[in-house]
């Protein structure tokens, strides 16, 4: 698990968010893009690569608030 924390910085709270690499979160986006993961990765869009870090993300009430920061 890799997690990482990102300190208050203005108005915006700390955050620690907890990420994942599983076959589920993998699954999921395999579900999503209707591509296979693997043959995928190398060639993922920018937008397909970041939809696959929120998935990663254990602690899902994060999630809107460290996309905004990173």
């Amino acid at each position: 698990m890799l997690e990482i924390l990102m300190p208050e910085l203005d108005d915006a709270p700390e955050i620690l968010a907890r990420f994942e690499h599983s076959l589920y979160s993998m699954a999921k986006w395999e579900a999503k893009f209707h591509l296979p993961f693997y043959e995928t990765v190398s060639e993922m869009t920018l937008p397909q690569t970041q939809e696959y870090v929120r998935m990663m993300c254990v602690n899902e009430d994060q999630i809107p608030n460290f996309t905004r920061r990173f």
